[in-house]
């Protein structure tokens, strides 16, 4: 009996240390999970004063890693607006958002209205790219520098990229490049669009600033172009393995390859190409002083990713939308038939030819909303302010998500039906259209990139057709938006 109730008592006492080795375990598992779910917001989360506008709804996810899953879930799938939608859902539509992005804590402004106050204020809100984008573009990059150093740049940069004067000078030899292309593209018959398009305005961007010759020394530069540029939206892992480390690793080869077009300039005195790089080697601001080879990298290299990446997709989307919407490609064809036959049998475009292009204008800037190559843009905060009754304090970021705007259905009915004629009607507010950016950090190369699209399409409307062989492919948002397939097509003269 009394060894009975020896054991009864022992496995009472087993059973109770277990119950209570369980409650701790459960109390420390309910615990990290408390702290892992509100680190960011203990961390960056202000404790705001009595009047003070409340901060932006939301939350900021888990440590470190914030919302960056849920970014990346819903860009690798075919709804990546579910991203804001889910904010919506939860905190119904408001002109900000609180959350946590590429290590950063970050008011997602969504509106026209917010991202112009954003924008539009230079002083509170400053260049705030993370850490990945600001070490790809360069310290140097005007988009990085702030200030009288962000001024004197871009004045000095737009010189030879803004202006009649300027465009003309371009013209004929993307005309040359396009009409060589199309022609080589027609005796291949079957490929895939985007890998074609990429080869294309890499050679137009690197002939434009730099004079670069085509061939396999542009395919060996734009295969570590490339893989530079994958790095811009990646977090900043300089692990192997991870794009980031590639990317910095591909960007040391493209600094090599201009910097010995630089020197080969210096040393042999060659006169000015009659391109952007000459443009630069020759400024002097109002104190006689040139710019740094640094200064100059970083520069050809932001102009470089926007001309070829912003060029490349939108091209292949206005020719996708276009061959799904045949009513918009007559309409198209007519306009640019019209031009044709106004010159003369050979005679080269002209850049009256280009502003002419009403139509076709139309048809790129409704690809431009509802692509959105650029989604977005950062800015830091530099001193707490309020926004649309929000206040966002000093040290945060703010992403403006061009891209809300761009398919909110109260500016644009219907956002993603493709509607070229609503821009014969529509004029934007300062906000509500941002394909290019806004404010002072705008691009200063949006006419260069527009010509570009216009005379490739203007060329291949009036001479060719494209099929896609896969038309329903699924598309991947990351880096840039296009079909998993590469956008594979059959294309043949008419």
């Amino acid at each position: 009996m009394g060894l009975t109730k020896g054991l009864l008592c022992n496995m009472l006492e087993i059973s109770s240390t277990a119950g209570w080795i369980s409650t701790s375990i459960s109390v420390l598992l309910v615990t990290l999970v408390v702290v892992l779910r509100n680190w960011n917001w203990w961390s960056y989360a202000p404790s705001l004063q009595k009047g003070q506008a409340p901060l932006p709804p939301g939350d900021m996810g888990w440590a470190v890693v914030g919302h960056m899953l849920d970014f990346l879930r819903a860009f690798k799938s075919q709804e990546p607006d579910t991203f804001i939608g889910n904010m919506i859902k939860r905190w119904g539509r408001v002109p900000l958002y609180t959350t946590h992005l590429f290590g950063q804590p970050t008011a997602l402004a969504t509106t026209a209205e917010s991202i112009k106050q954003v924008c539009m204020n230079g002083t509170v809100f400053k260049s705030g790219w993370p850490k990945a984008t600001r070490t790809v573009l360069g310290r140097k990059s005007f988009s990085v520098l702030e200030g009288d150093e962000h001024r004197r740049l871009r004045r000095l940069t737009a010189q030879g990229l803004q202006g009649q004067e300027a465009l003309k000078a371009y013209i004929p030899r993307v005309e040359e490049l396009v009409k060589a292309k199309l022609t080589n593209w027609e005796a291949l018959g079957q490929f895939k669009l985007v890998e074609k398009l990429q080869q294309f305005t890499f050679e137009v961007i690197t002939y434009v600033f730099m004079s670069y010759p085509g061939g396999p020394q542009a395919q060996e530069l734009l295969h570590d172009f490339e893989l530079m540029v994958h790095g811009l939206r990646a977090m900043a892992i300089n692990i192997p393995g991870f794009a980031y480390y590639k990317s910095l690793k591909a960007r040391k080869e493209v600094l090599k390859k201009i910097q010995a077009i630089l020197d080969e300039r210096r040393a042999t005195k060659t006169a000015n190409h009659g391109d952007v790089l000459g443009s630069l080697l020759e400024m002097q601001d109002e104190n006689g002083s040139h710019l740094t080879d640094e200064e100059i990298i970083d520069t050809m290299l932001v102009f470089l990713i926007a001309g070829h990446q912003s060029s490349t997709f939108s091209i292949m989307w206005a020719m996708i939308f276009l061959q799904r919407h045949p009513e918009a490609l007559k309409a198209c064809r007519e306009e640019q038939l019209r031009i044709r036959e106004a010159r003369d049998p050979g005679e080269p475009l002209a850049y009256a030819d280009f502003r002419s292009m009403n139509f076709l204008n139309d048809v790129i800037d409704e690809t431009l909303r509802i692509v959105n190559v650029s989604p977005f843009v950062f800015r830091r905060v530099t001193e707490t302010t309020q926004i649309e009754g929000f206040t966002v304090p000093k040290g945060w970021f703010v992403e403006n998500w061009f891209r809300a705007v761009h398919t909110d259905p109260e500016v644009y009915p219907e956002p993603y039906a493709f509607k070229p004629e609503r821009w014969k009607t529509f004029r934007p507010k300062a906000g509500q259209f941002s394909p290019f950016g806004l404010g002072n950090r705008s691009c200063i190369g949006i006419e260069l990139a527009k010509m570009e699209m216009s005379i490739f399409l203007h060329l291949v409307i009036l001479d060719y057709r494209w099929e896609p062989i896969h038309p329903n492919a699924p598309v991947r948002y990351l880096p840039h938006p296009q079909p998993v397939d590469g956008c594979l097509i059959n294309f043949s003269r008419l």
